[in-house]
């Protein structure tokens, strides 16, 4: 008998079943209405199938469950009866919504934006992909650390030129004035005189034989004058080639540390969250959206619940039963339920830091 009456239970209109139940625990609609906090009508309309007395199929779904815990039916029967019951009425809202005009036109701009975004996107990306192959075709010749090699090399190469020509010109010159005197026996000490000096970076000290003939020392005198002199021209201008060249050491040192300060990071960005707790003494129906659209919860809550939410302030509330809220706490601070406008015992209303 009993599978044969479920699929009775189940033909029947939910508000059929709804009122058949009532009516056996002898209880009459104003009682029911004032239970839910409801007008009397709204539970009539219910029980005649009317549902378009009620605003939106989410708050039905609230009142028929709380109907039928309170005529001790199984909820979740009762509401899958009712998605059959909808099922025709939401086939024809959307047959309207297609047929509207105006969804049409907003369908037609939302498809624009949307080209728009992915054109804007597409700019970015090749202007992105541009500039890095640019940057990695020439980023060879920019870097600083092999600009300024090449330049300190040659420096260091012709400054070590300029020292070396100076002392063999003027070993060539003592060399050759010494071959000239008509002694042969002159030319060994003028050589040995030069290799002392080579040695010694310019002294003067050399050792000579005795030599009878006066031209000989004539000859020499000339010749050690003229080395100290090249020596001393020499050392001057290696000076001056190493001061020259420690300035463009410098200064690349600077142009490379100026070149590689690093950028400064931006700083960031900072977000608004906001926190919502309430906590439930009897079933109510609540939807929590943020300022950035996202909708945070939509469901049915049943007695000793919590919910605990958070997300981008302002917070927009919507609570289809204001009588089932225990306590409602907004950035951890109570919130005086009193304050809020309450139609039908439904509230609608925005949170704020």
């Amino acid at each position: 008998m009993s599978s044969e009456e479920q699929p009775k239970r189940s033909a029947e209109p939910v508000g059929y079943q709804l009122r058949r139940a009532r009516e056996q625990l002898g209880l009459d609609v104003s009682a029911i209405a004032d239970q839910q906090h409801l007008r009397t009508s709204v539970i009539q309309a219910i029980e005649d199938g009317d549902y378009s007395k009620v605003d939106t199929e989410l708050f039905l779904k609230g009142y028929v469950r709380a109907y039928a815990k309170q005529v001790e039916l199984d909820a979740d029967a009762i509401i899958r009866d009712l998605d059959a019951e909808l099922e025709p009425l939401r086939k024809e809202r959307e047959r309207q919504y297609e047929a509207d005009p105006l969804v049409d036109i907003q369908r037609k701009k939302s498809r624009k934006r949307r080209i728009a975004r992915a054109v804007v996107v597409l700019v970015v990306l090749v202007g992105i992909g541009f500039g890095i192959t640019t940057w990695m075709a020439d980023g060879g010749r920019r870097l600083p650390g092999f600009s300024s090699s090449p330049v300190s090399e040659n420096t260091e190469g012709d400054s070590l030129a300029a020292q070396e020509e100076p002392v063999d010109q003027n070993l060539e010159q003592a060399s050759g004035s010494s071959s000239v005197e008509p002694k042969p026996d002159a030319t060994p000490e003028v050589d040995e005189a030069v290799d002392v000096q080579g040695v010694d970076d310019g002294a003067t000290d050399v050792i000579q034989e005795p030599v009878d003939q006066p031209g000989e020392e004539a000859a020499q005198a000339p010749t050690e004058s003229t080395v100290e002199a090249s020596v001393e021209t020499a050392s001057v201008e290696n000076s001056t080639d190493v001061s020259a060249q420690d300035e463009a050491i410098e200064t690349t040192e600077a142009v490379q540390i100026t070149e590689q300060e690093p950028q400064e990071l931006g700083e960031p960005a900072v977000t608004d969250e906001a926190t919502l707790r309430m906590s439930f003494s009897d079933a109510c129906w609540v939807q929590v959206t943020d300022a950035d659209g996202n909708r945070l919860t939509s469901s049915l809550y049943s007695r000793g619940d919590v919910l605990d939410v958070a997300g981008s302030a302002p917070l927009d509330v919507i609570v289809g039963a204001m009588s089932a809220v225990a306590s409602l706490e907004f950035q951890g601070e109570a919130v005086d339920l009193g304050s809020f406008r309450v139609v039908n015992n439904r509230a609608q209303f925005t949170l704020e830091p």
